[in-house]
């Protein structure tokens, strides 16, 4: 704190002494009489040096000088009878606690109007007593403790190094000289040069305390090589040289890292040569990373250099997914991606090889892509239903350049795909997986990828093999093809039977295909109810043409009236006929309107149902509906136009009262 000063024991106080005890406790003590102790009383010695708060003296007590004086009158002049005294301390004497008068001991000066001696500062002193001010120490030299008593405690102050090595010393803000001394209590600044620095700063300040005060004199300029940034990819090392311009060899090197990514290891012994000291290392990263390096010299005990300049070490971490060993399933979505570490001063090429021919259909990002917190530039190669020509080897080559333009890094990617599927789902030949009851019917799929202890057959729905006598197999390209022969309709087949194509590995199932039906069922066209027209107005007509399943081709109905002759008449859609057709799953509902139907309407009509697929057939149906008409009857004269009239509408034996006007 403050208070705490270091004063030197080499010598007794004058008019006193000093004993010490067993402990080594030093007690200070004054001549009997006149003379009374000031400052502490005991102290401990420690490597020649007392630890007190303040130096003892033995300060002499001397009597007070008393003076008197007239008092002035009311108009000026002074008054012979008015007189009195005042008593003060003499010159160099100070008044203590209990008013007496001391004088103040060589090493110390009585301060005006003070009630204690204070001791001489750094830099003076006082061989005598009863002084008012102590003396300085020549220019150049300065005491090494407060109190002194003699010219001779004077001693040279601190003289600076003789040469500074990349800087100027810096005194009353003007540069001073090596081997210059500078009095106690002065700052120097040690001020380097652009690019240099000592302790990480370019400027460092330093005092003048005593004689063995330490001056720094060199600055130091620590630099990571090389300038150029550096790209490796993960798992590679990156090769960094430290360097500093030195006067004397240092301590050591050591790099500035974040160790969760890297790790730094020595390439080689520390050299000194010609003012340089240097050292390589090796960093590797276990993961992708991008980190500015710095060098840190360790120029002397307790203190060190940082470079001034950081190198940008990348590296990239480029990876391919799924890697090498990609199955895909027929029909499903495959995405092939590559990634490479995110860097803003860099950009990123990609170039996509199926079998060594290029391909386009990729998508890349324009910017970076964030995955699991990390951040990527990414191109990916996606098939939305993977087919079996997709099979085959995929190389990608990762071209990174700075954004200038140079290359920094290449890197090929390659990954295989194998496909396994079917490349063909059950059906007959026309593509049909609903198959009518015929004669001949053929029955074939395809799968590709089968490997040698796999084979594939047709089952039932319960996974039983399905007419082994008549299935056969061949290969080609890698697909395999399947063909169930039917040789003629079997006669214990379901309604609806359900057949597919499956591998078998053993007895173990790999892969079933998709299911088709085998009908036996009839399709039927059905007639709708006998229709009773008014003269004049629409009527309506339906039929209805129905299936076993629902149908990709719904059927063609189209109407005929029954004419009496060889061919029925035709009615082909137009002003008076109209034909709609509405499919409903398994059933088409057919609606025929007639336009103002007349007397020549009446008669029968039916409609026939053509089914194209999955075969040819054509129903008729066969109940007939009849068309039947009737009329009203209501006679309005041209007097009554506008007026409501009685009339009677007859419809066979009915009759029907309304009122019409025209």
């Amino acid at each position: 704190q403050w208070y705490q000063r270091r004063v030197r024991g080499n010598r007794v106080p004058e008019h006193g002494q000093v004993s010490v005890s067993e402990e080594g406790v030093y007690t200070f003590s004054c001549a009997g009489g006149s003379y009374v102790l000031m400052g502490e009383s005991t102290a401990r010695c420690v490597d020649g040096v007392f630890d007190l708060i303040r130096l003892p003296a033995c300060a002499q007590i001397v009597p007070r000088i008393t003076t008197a004086r007239h008092r002035q009158k009311r108009f000026g002049d002074l008054d012979p009878e008015d007189e009195e005294e005042t008593s003060n301390c003499p010159t160099g004497a100070v008044e203590t606690a209990n008013k007496n008068c001391v004088t103040c001991p060589s090493g110390t000066y009585a301060p005006e109007k003070g009630t204690s001696c204070v001791d001489c500062p750094k830099g003076t002193y006082q061989p005598s007593s009863s002084s008012t001010e102590c003396l300085k120490c020549a220019e150049g030299t300065t005491t090494e403790y407060i109190g002194s008593r003699e010219e001779a405690d004077c001693v040279a102050a601190c003289k600076l190094p003789d040469k500074v090595y990349n800087g100027d010393f810096i005194v009353d803000n003007a540069k001073l000289e090596g081997g210059k001394t500078v009095s106690s209590g002065k700052q120097v600044s040690l001020l380097c040069k652009e690019g240099y620095g000592f302790n990480n700063s370019r400027q460092y300040n330093m005092a003048c305390e005593n004689a063995q005060s330490t001056f720094y004199n060199e600055c130091y300029r620590v630099e990571v090589l090389p300038e150029e940034p550096i790209y490796e990819l993960t798992g590679g090392q990156a090769s960094v040289t430290c360097r500093v311009e030195t006067s004397s060899d240092i301590i050591g090197f050591h790099v500035a890292y974040d160790k969760s990514q890297f790790t730094v290891e020595a390439a080689a012994d520390r050299k000194f040569e010609n003012g340089v000291a240097e050292q390589q290392f090796k960093i590797s990263s276990t993961g992708g990373a991008v980190r500015d390096i710095q060098c840190v010299s360790d120029v002397k005990k307790d203190f060190f250099e940082t470079s001034f300049n950081e190198l940008r070490v990348t590296f990239l971490d480029v990876s391919i997914k799924p890697e090498s060993g990609i199955i895909a399933n027929v029909g499903e979505k495959l995405a092939i991606s590559v990634l490479v570490t995110y860097d803003s001063g860099l950009e990123t090429r990609f170039e996509w090889t199926k079998d060594g021919e290029t391909v386009n259909t990729i998508s890349t990002s324009d910017g970076p892509v964030t995955i699991d917190g990390s951040q990527f530039f990414k191109s990916e190669l996606s098939l939305q239903a993977v087919r079996p020509d997709d099979e085959g080897n995929y190389m990608v080559q990762v071209k990174v350049a700075d954004s200038a333009g140079n290359g920094v890094l290449e890197k090929g990617l390659q990954t295989d795909v194998t496909v396994r599927g079917f490349k063909k789902q059950p059906s007959d030949e026309d593509g049909n997986t609903s198959i009518m009851e015929s004669d001949g019917v053929k029955l074939t799929c395809s799968y590709h990828g089968l490997q040698t202890s796999e084979e594939l057959r047709w089952v039932d729905k319960s996974l039983k093999t399905f007419y082994e006598k008549w299935q056969t197999s061949k290969e080609k390209g890698g697909t395999t093809t399947s063909i169930l022969q039917l040789e003629q309709w079997p006669e214990d087949l379901e309604d609806d039977a359900k057949l597919m194509c499956v591998v078998f590995n053993g007895a173990d199932v790999i892969a079933q295909s998709e299911q088709i039906t085998l009908q036996s069922h009839d399709y039927e066209v059905m007639m709708g109810s006998d229709v009773e027209a008014i003269l004049g107005e629409d009527a309506e007509l339906q039929c209805k043409a129905s299936s076993p399943t629902d149908l990709d081709h719904p059927p063609t109905v189209t109407w005929f009236k029954k004419s009496g002759k060889d061919q029925d008449d035709f009615l082909e859609d137009g002003d008076h006929f109209v034909t709609n057709n509405k499919l409903n799953g398994t059933v088409l509902k057919s609606t025929l309107t007639i336009a103002t139907v007349d007397e020549n309407d009446v008669g029968q009509y039916y409609c026939k149902a053509q089914y194209d697929k999955p075969a040819y057939i054509e129903i008729i149906g066969e109940d007939p509906i009849t068309l039947s008409v009737t009329s009203s009857e209501c006679d309005i004269s041209k007097a009554q136009s506008g007026k409501w009239k009685n009339c009677k509408r007859i419809s066979g034996r009915r009759q029907t009262d309304f009122h019409c006007r025209v």
